[in-house]
């Protein structure tokens, strides 16, 4: 692979994407950087879009999850999956050049459907923090309140406040414009805020169970489902907050001019991206992990999984043809005949 000399554009972001004239040299270490990391995209991009389809599978065969919380976390993984799967393509195509800083146009397309993917996980954080706030203002009666118009309602309103907030972000993880700076506040109070709302939440939970109020079965379930869900929701929540400071906290940066689009900056924005799928990976794990139900399914069908492939393995040993020892001349060294069978039978009557 070539990775003579790559051409930076320090001023304009823009050529970065699209390819300039405009040139700075860059350092040969800073490109094999580059392709070093970029091969390590390739390797966990796809490990983070399988475990989000395992995620998807997982939770739309779980009957006992609420039916807003199966929507939401379904959500969750079709995010991630969508954000991995656009930059993976691109990774794909990209790496084979040598250029890893270049960006041809659908490269800048997918580009935006990465942010906009990144953006709408994020709101659904706040999706799921308020339907675990109705869940324990309305835990005596929650059961019934699984309206499928309820879900498809707040999937627009999600999309399209994501999309807004693209557009405050130019669609692009360096760009930005006059309502950047703004917008990304606003993101950051709610972070603030979604964070005490949870602890909130598990601890007005954590009350009532423990209480010695008398309550239904049915009540007491949604209760303990309730605490069990903001316990998945703390972990996640530090992760979201990181992505957060992943996505716009490095904005501060360009919107302040402490940075520019330079090779040093791209290279930050790589480890950005593993970072950010590292983040994938480790909420897409918590939702398995911290969740009873869904970590007793996954335990089983992974168990599973691995007693098939033994299965298929010692059957395939079983199939192998079997090779009979060989003489001298390279004939059969025990050769069955009439003969002989009589003579064995003979010989084990004797003995008998």
């Amino acid at each position: 692979m070539n990775i003579s000399v790559i051409n930076i554009i320090a001023s304009n972001p823009s050529d970065i994407l699209y390819g300039s004239n405009s040139t700075v040299d860059t350092p040969q270490w800073l490109l094999n950087l580059s392709l070093e990391l970029s091969i390590l995209e390739l390797i966990v991009h796809p490990v983070s879009i399988l475990i989000a389809i395992f995620n998807f599978i997982l939770v739309i065969n779980s009957a006992l999850l609420h039916t807003n919380l199966k929507w939401i976390l379904l959500s969750q993984s079709v995010a991630v999956y969508t954000s991995e799967l656009s930059r993976f393509i691109v990774m794909v195509v990209i790496v084979p050049t040598g250029n890893i800083f270049a960006r041809p146009p659908f490269a800048s397309a997918l580009g935006s459907v990465y942010v906009y993917a990144n953006t709408f996980r994020i709101f659904i954080s706040y999706v799921l923090l308020a339907e675990r706030t109705l869940a324990t203002v309305m835990f005596r009666n929650y059961e019934q309140y699984d309206k499928v118009y309820l879900n498809i309602g707040w999937i627009i309103v999600v999309s399209c406040l994501s999309y807004v907030v693209q557009i405050t972000q130019d669609s692009s993880a360096h760009d930005f414009n006059n309502l950047t700076l703004p917008s990304i506040i606003v993101i950051f109070a709610l972070q603030c805020a979604a964070i005490l709302l949870l602890l909130q939440n598990y601890i007005q939970n954590k009350t009532r169970y423990n209480g010695s109020k008398i309550f239904t079965l049915m009540q007491r379930f949604q209760l303990s489902e309730n605490i069990r869900t903001l316990k998945q929701l703390g972990p996640t929540f530090v992760l979201y907050t990181l992505t957060v400071v992943l996505i716009y906290g490095i904005k501060f940066l360009f919107i302040f001019g402490w940075v520019v689009n330079d090779a040093p900056t791209k290279i930050a924005f790589m480890f950005q991206t593993l970072l950010l799928a590292g983040v994938n990976i480790g909420i897409e794990l918590t939702v398995i992990t911290h969740h009873p139900m869904l970590k007793r399914k996954a335990i089983k069908w992974i168990l599973h999984l691995v007693k098939l492939l033994r299965t298929n393995r010692v059957a395939d040993e079983q199939n192998l043809p079997s090779e009979k020892p060989k003489n001298l001349f390279g004939g059969e060294l025990i050769l069955k005949n009439q003969k002989q069978d009589e003579y064995f039978k003979m010989l084990t009557n004797t003995w008998h």
